[in-house]
């Protein structure tokens, strides 16, 4: 009855340790995690076997009890009470540590007082690491359960001693990266569980499981018997499958061109596809690489193009390559357009999300074409077209105007869209959403008067010429004389 109502305690211990140690955040900043391997490494393994007080760290509260009749199976709660440090216990197969409160826990420690230990269970506990790896002596350890641990950071080499580990249960803790050489330095491992920690997909420190370039990768791969059923947590795909996620990263490394670097910016539910599915979003950095014309070949996924910084000229593979349907952001500032006209007429400006073209060499746009391809794209949520030399006379700027008044919902930078500099002149650089048309046209104006003083002489001579040929002609007809000037002719 007593060994019941021992496990009735410890089973409750259990339930109000979860509750409680739930709340705990485990960093994933790796130079704090060394440090705080570091931390635990500077203490040799003989504290431990000597003293219980380090830190004001009190042990009065540890409470250790069989959970069977042969003493083979020993369960310790708060630490381990002092008496059982004593001695050496040949006869524990399975050890259970819950609650273990310090920062640091020392495998040597455990196994020079219970060296037959075959199953180990650390649970429940928010200690920082363990302070040394798992000794040559634990030859008969098998199984290694480390669940609920909030604040645990492994050390690659911690299990690379052990010559009998077949299992290794790393469920229920706040894992967010785990490296290769961990799983694989245990020559026996056959079998580890990583179920239901906070996995994050987007730490390139993980993404070993996407390339698996090494042996070792491979190898601890191939041990994950629960890959399948792992996900992603954090803010990049959260509760995505790992396995596809890390496929699509196999696929998106082997298809980027070399001139560029691509991500995955998300992966999202894709309803067209029949019984569910997940549609990859794609973007391709390609900044600031000298590139004099738009990459011809880019992953399939990419539906974000980052073009800044080149020497492009032209856009044509943006209009005529098949491979650019998908991408609805495409930003192409500071290059050296000259020209947008090889976009007249293509799908693409039709499909198009975000197109920037600030910082280009564009001095006039075709107005009716983008202002149609505006008006039946329901898809545009934002034109850039800012910091260019537009040219500005009477012929193109009211029309422009005109096209940045009806779509400055859809034209983001609307302020810095500005006439061309020019020396010595009342509009160089002024903007151009708020210049007058009387501003625009008054030279433009006094040109024409010019021209027209010059059309009214012509008219006003052809004019004199015809009356007086009209008046020659019908004195000759009443007269029978030449006209004066015709008479003094040779």
């Amino acid at each position: 009855m007593y060994s019941e109502l021992r496990k009735t305690l410890f089973r409750c211990f259990f339930l109000i340790s979860m509750s409680t140690f739930g709340v705990f955040v485990f960093g994933t900043d790796p130079e704090e995690d060394q440090q705080m391997i570091i931390e635990c490494t500077q203490y040799p393994s003989s504290h431990f076997f000597n003293t219980f007080d380090r830190n004001n760290v009190e042990y009065q509260y540890a409470k250790c009890f069989y959970e069977d009749d042969d003493g083979q199976n020993l369960t310790c709660v708060d630490g381990i009470e002092t008496r059982w440090m004593n001695t050496i216990h040949h006869s524990v197969r399975v050890l259970t540590i819950a609650g273990w409160p310090d920062e640091c826990l020392s495998p040597s420690m455990i196994f020079h007082h219970f060296p037959y230990v075959e199953t180990l269970s650390v649970v429940n506990s928010s200690f920082v690491a363990f302070s040394d790896d798992f000794p040559y002596k634990a030859f008969f350890l098998k199984r290694l359960y480390l669940n609920r641990l909030t604040n645990l950071t492994l050390r690659t080499n911690l299990l690379s001693n052990l010559a009998a580990l077949e299992d290794l249960d790393l469920q229920e803790n706040l894992f967010t990266t785990i490296h290769p050489d961990f799983i694989s330095s245990s020559s026996t491992l056959k079998s580890v569980f990583l179920h239901n920690n906070r996995w994050n997909c987007s730490d390139t420190r993980l993404q070993w499981l996407a390339y698996l370039n090494t042996s070792s990768q491979l190898l601890a791969k191939s041990r994950i018997v629960d890959y399948d059923k792992l996900t992603c947590q954090g803010n990049m795909y959260p509760g995505k499958p790992i396995h596809t996620v890390m496929s699509i990263l196999k696929i998106l490394h082997d298809e980027c061109p070399k001139e560029c670097s691509c991500t995955l910016s998300n992966l999202v539910n894709n309803a067209k596809v029949p019984g569910g599915g997940l549609l990859p979003l794609a973007t391709a950095d390609c900044r600031h690489r000298g590139l004099l014309t738009i990459p011809t070949n880019l992953p399939t996924m990419t539906t974000i193009l980052l073009l800044q910084g080149n020497n492009i000229s032209e856009l044509h593979p943006l209009a005529q390559n098949s491979a650019y349907r998908k991408i609805v952001d495409v930003y192409l500032d500071d290059n050296v357009l000259n020209s947008v006209r090889p976009l007249e007429g293509s799908d693409w400006m039709l499909n198009f999300r975000i197109l920037s073209l600030r910082g280009n060499n564009l001095s006039h746009l075709p107005i009716y074409f983008f202002d149609s391809a505006l008006r039946n794209n329901n898809n545009a949520i934002r034109i850039f077209l800012g910091n260019n030399p537009w040219k500005c006379n009477c012929h193109f700027t009211p029309k422009y105007q005109e096209f940045l008044m009806r779509h400055n919902l859809i034209i983001g930078d609307i302020k810095d869209i500005r006439c061309r500099e020019k020396n010595q002149s009342e509009i160089s650089k002024a903007l151009i959403s708020t210049l007058s048309r009387t501003t625009i046209c008054r030279k433009i104006e006094e040109k024409l008067n010019v021209i027209d003083m010059v059309n009214i002489f012509l008219a006003t001579s052809i004019i004199l010429i015809l009356g007086k040929f009209c008046y020659d002609y019908y004195y000759f007809k009443k007269t029978g004389r030449l006209p004066w000037i015709s008479s003094k002719i040779p």
